[in-house]
């Protein structure tokens, strides 16, 4: 696990994915209290904000499995004044059925993606003047 980071003023251009969260089950642990602002972003292939608890897995279970403590725990993250010009997606969070992800706080954002938000298994975001612009990936 991880806890009280800061990340601010962060410039991503063409990358795969902006700001990405990742675990799997069974190489997890408790990540909180983390604080992304001021982060600047143009021509992202993928998600622009992806939290992911499958990583890399090639099946995704949706069974619930027994919570451990190498069950991935993301929660307490706090994302703000975020810009994106282009990407193939805005946001994308998807938790565990055990675990979802869970208190996260979007605000100040405007991002322009070639699709919008998905969430699965998750609870407890919040989106605060955050605009995103429905737009094909702008190259």
């Amino acid at each position: 696990g991880m806890e009280n980071i800061l990340v601010r003023n962060c410039n991503f251009v063409n990358t795969d994915v902006g700001i990405r969260v990742k675990s799997r089950r069974g190489s997890g642990g408790l990540v909180h209290q983390v604080y992304i602002r001021n982060i600047y972003m143009a021509h992202i292939a993928r998600e622009a904000i992806l939290f992911d608890s499958y990583y890399e897995l090639k099946t995704k279970s949706k069974a619930a499995f027994p919570v451990n403590a190498a069950t991935p725990r993301f929660q307490d993250f706090y994302m703000d004044s975020i810009y994106c010009d282009g990407a193939g997606a805005a946001i994308s969070l998807t938790g565990l059925p055990e675990m979802p992800v869970s208190r996260l706080f979007f605000s100040n954002m405007n991002i322009t993606a070639a699709k919008g938000c998905t969430a699965a298994d998750t609870a407890e975001i919040s989106f605060k003047h955050v605009i995103l612009n429905d737009h094909a990936l702008h190259r």
